[in-house]
């Protein structure tokens, strides 16, 4: 079983199809920068609120709350085909902890904004010691997960 899922947000914003294989964690195209307590506070709550629906396997619900730039990559239901086959084996989450926080005003292929990559380490019922990587953009409304990479550490 493939242990990486890559959401189309940040792989195909020029409109190419899919890599034969998903790319890496995005990295920010400059240095990361230093992240202020509010913004990492309010972009972890987005990114746990959003970890929680994947938890419960609320694929149509969290397509439905990620930001545009997801949803304009990705239909609902190819959502679900990538990403229901890699997260429901491991089975329920054991323990997340958030290990890195990177802020960054671009990502490749990505308009100029507001960017936070999360890294969580986490524990699954059936599946120990994985990274998975959030990446939320700031919009009108808050912060909204574009990316979501899950992978054996």
């Amino acid at each position: 079983m493939s242990l990486v899922i890559a959401v189309a947000a940040l792989w195909s914003l020029g409109g190419g199809t899919a890599p034969a294989a998903p790319p890496p964690a995005p990295a920010a195209t400059q240095a990361p920068s230093a992240i202020d307590a509010a913004t990492q506070t309010a972009a972890t709550a987005a990114a746990r609120d959003w970890l929680a629906l994947i938890d419960g396997g609320q694929w149509q619900e969290s397509w439905q709350q990620a930001g545009i730039l997801f949803r304009s990559q990705i239909t609902s239901d190819r959502w679900t085909r990538q990403v229901q086959p890699v997260r429901e084996p491991l089975g329920a989450v054991v323990s997340r902890e958030l290990v890195q926080t990177n802020a960054a005003d671009s990502l490749p292929g990505a308009p100029a904004g507001d960017y936070v990559v999360l890294q969580f380490r986490s524990d699954f019922a059936d599946m120990q010691d994985t990274i998975e990587t959030v990446t939320l953009a700031r919009g009108d409304s808050g912060w909204a997960v574009i990316g979501y990479f899950i992978r054996a550490a």
